[in-house]
């Protein structure tokens, strides 16, 4: 099986206008807004300290995402790497079980870290063919790149 996943490292995103959100959303989504409570979130006022809270954190993710509990050889192989304003971006295969091989995408900051990480899940909300390309400029020779741009200057 062969899925994609797109590590985003940097991305400089425009604010959504209102009138955005109200194309794009679903008419409750201010009400799921609401009722989120991001129980496991790290608060400062927290009696608990931030290094328990952190293992906490990584079983919460590793159980949700189902990541295999067993040693694992990630034999990670970098594809590409295309130079950009600020930042490369890397294309990169590796193993996330025995049995499931995936091409992610990282964006590596210019200069000296460390820097903060964001794991930008692939989309396929409102046109299947650009996923990530919605976040992600793809790489100069991706045969996408035109629909991708096309479809980001709408937004």
């Amino acid at each position: 099986m062969r899925v994609s996943l797109s590590v985003l490292v940097l991305t400089f995103a425009a604010p959504l206008s209102a009138e955005i959100l109200a194309q794009q959303l679903p008419g409750f989504y201010q009400q799921l807004k609401a009722e989120q409570q991001f129980s496991a979130a790290w608060r400062p006022d927290s009696a608990k300290p931030i290094q328990q809270w952190r293992t906490e954190a990584r079983q919460l993710l590793r159980d949700a995402l189902l990541w295999p509990e067993q040693p694992l050889d990630f034999a990670a192989e970098q594809l590409m790497v295309e130079p950009r304003d600020g930042y490369q971006a890397e294309r990169w295969q590796l193993n996330l079980t025995p049995e499931n091989r995936v091409t992610v995408s990282v964006l590596r900051p210019a200069g000296e870290g460390p820097f903060p990480a964001v794991l930008l899940l692939h989309d396929h909300g409102a046109y299947f063919l650009i996923g990530k390309a919605k976040l992600i400029k793809p790489f100069a020779r991706d045969p996408d790149l035109a629909k991708a741009e096309a479809w980001t200057k709408r937004y």
